[in-house]
């Protein structure tokens, strides 16, 4: 992609992918890149009379020139296409991608590259696939019985909990597996996930008169 002659140039939720010169290339322009992917191309190059700002966006290292990272970046880490290879650059349900990006963002596509809804989870994706992973799990109930931070997280997560007759906490993947079940449980609780593989995953807390249930992403 090239941007020039003075171009306010401006990418949203779409993915630039096995390119086989630069990724992007700006010369006398200004880009601004949300809630993209940009992997296995040449370099994202900007020159000296250009500039780009970069949020919420997965970018492969490689990059030259004039750019802001502002927040919300995963830089390096492999976005885990469905099948590359073969032109499927949907999101696999573990893509560090899913559930990442910025809802706030102006002019926020209404659907995705295949006309699905977009926001799909809570959290618009990167790139320019939505990815729907939670059909597979029931939600006994929702709602603010319980706190969960930081969410999405790479190893610690933090629980603080209304109601203090809590009887049981599980955490589950996708498939409906349970990975940790604890008995008991204190307001005040905190658990490493560091052994987990990156991906979604729900944590369900049974008190004496229901069932809370919210969704974390480890990356």
């Amino acid at each position: 992609m090239y941007c020039s002659t003075n171009a306010d140039v401006t990418i949203t939720n779409t993915t630039i992918s096995y390119s086989s010169d630069v990724g992007i290339l700006c010369d006398a322009a200004t880009l601004t890149i949300t809630n993209s992917i940009l992997w296995s191309n040449g370099a994202l190059a900007v020159n000296s009379n250009s500039s780009a700002d970069i949020s919420y966006s997965l970018i492969e290292g490689g990059t030259q020139g004039n750019i802001q990272f502002i927040e919300g970046n995963i830089i390096n880490e492999d976005p885990l296409f469905v099948n590359p290879a073969s032109g499927d650059f949907h999101l696999s349900d573990n893509s560090p991608c899913v559930n990442v990006g910025n809802n706030d963002v102006e002019d926020l596509p209404e659907n995705d590259l295949d006309g699905n809804q977009r926001i799909q989870g809570g959290i618009i994706d990167m790139g320019c696939y939505e990815t729907s992973v939670i059909s597979s799990i029931v939600q006994t109930t929702i709602n603010e019985g319980f706190t969960i931070f930081p969410n999405p997280t790479n190893r610690i997560i933090n629980f603080e909990f209304a109601d203090n007759n809590i009887e049981k906490l599980i955490i589950s993947d996708i498939t409906g597996k349970t990975i940790i079940k604890k008995i008991d449980i204190q307001q005040n609780e905190m658990i490493d996930l560091s052994s987990f593989v990156k991906g979604i995953y729900f944590i369900s807390v049974q008190t004496e008169e229901e069932v809370y249930t919210k969704k974390i992403i480890k990356r």
